[in-house]
């Protein structure tokens, strides 16, 4: 069974890079960047946000339970990249932006190329774990009926009318429990059903895939 999740950069990062923004990445592209000789992580190891940093602990226990797991994740400076690519540390963040420019900067970042892609290798499952700001230039219309997919987000969350799309909510009244802010608490809801869920689980049983991302 074939798992994809996909997260979000995060403001904080191993290595502080300001002067690498927006515009710097568009000038200069990422080879060009790396060809400068700054200093590269593969982007799991670059963020550092609280979030990410549960997603991390959630992957390798998925991961150690044996689900096969692929990990994307979003980012603001490079699009759709996978968990293992060597990047930069820069500052830009679609959370600084107004909507039209995410959904621009989306296109051209090809993040709906890359999304198709990765849905045309037939994934199962999909858990989505990407704030509001980032799940705009994403066109939610492209995952396949085949593929059981959860999206963990705000209450009043637009999504897609589809049967196999599922919001999870992730609210204030989580994060108050959990002691945390509201944007970490769809690391922490996905930590707690990764610790939670059986190896021989059928991750397309909605309902016990449901009820692990919501009993924190």
């Amino acid at each position: 069974m074939k798992t994809l999740v996909i997260s979000s950069c995060t403001g904080e990062k191993k290595i502080e890079m300001k002067t690498v923004t927006c515009e710097t990445i568009d000038k200069y592209g990422l080879d060009g960047l790396k060809n400068q000789g700054l200093s590269q992580l593969p982007a799991w190891q670059m963020y550092t946000g609280k979030q990410h940093l549960a997603i991390i602990e959630a992957v390798k226990e998925l991961r150690r339970k044996k689900f096969n797991v692929d990990w994307y994740i979003l980012s603001a400076g490079f699009g759709l990249i996978h968990e293992n690519q060597m990047i930069v540390p820069y500052e830009c963040t679609f959370n600084k932006m107004g909507k039209k420019e995410i959904i621009e900067r989306g296109k051209k970042l090809a993040v709906n190329i890359s999304f198709k892609k990765l849905l045309d290798q037939n994934y199962d499952v999909l858990f989505s774990l990407l704030g509001s700001n980032y799940l705009l230039p994403l066109d939610l219309n492209l995952i396949p009926e085949t593929t059981n997919t959860y999206i963990l987000c705000g209450e009043n969350q637009e999504l897609p009318q589809k049967n196999n799309i599922h919001k999870v909510v992730s609210s204030f009244e989580q994060a108050k429990k959990l002691r945390t802010i509201l944007i970490n608490v769809k690391g922490y809801q996905f930590l707690s059903f990764a610790k939670q869920v059986r190896e021989d689980v059928d991750l397309r049983r909605v309902d016990l895939v449901l009820d692990a991302l919501t009993n924190l």
